[in-house]
């Protein structure tokens, strides 16, 4: 029970969790070195700056990888992503 049911619940929680705080630090990081006044600046900034969300960069990664896999191993095509 624990094995199927609340383990799965636990994980995908702590990637939730890992993320937003993430974020959160990207968030402060900007907004103390380029001196923001609010959240709309942080966010205008992030955008210029070409530094997206975490959960961006990691749906970004995965998708490179599964490119890369795909030209590698012919055979990829039988399974997918």
């Amino acid at each position: 029970m624990m094995k199927s049911l609340c383990l799965p619940v636990l994980l995908y929680a702590v990637e939730v969790l890992l993320i937003a705080m993430l974020n959160h630090v990207l968030d402060r990081a900007v907004y103390r070195i380029f001196g923001c006044s609010s959240a709309e600046d942080t966010k205008f900034i992030r955008t210029v700056t070409d530094l997206p969300s975490v959960d961006l960069c990691i749906a970004r990664r995965l998708h490179k990888f599964v490119q890369k896999y795909a030209v590698t191993y012919t055979w990829s095509s039988l399974f997918s992503f």
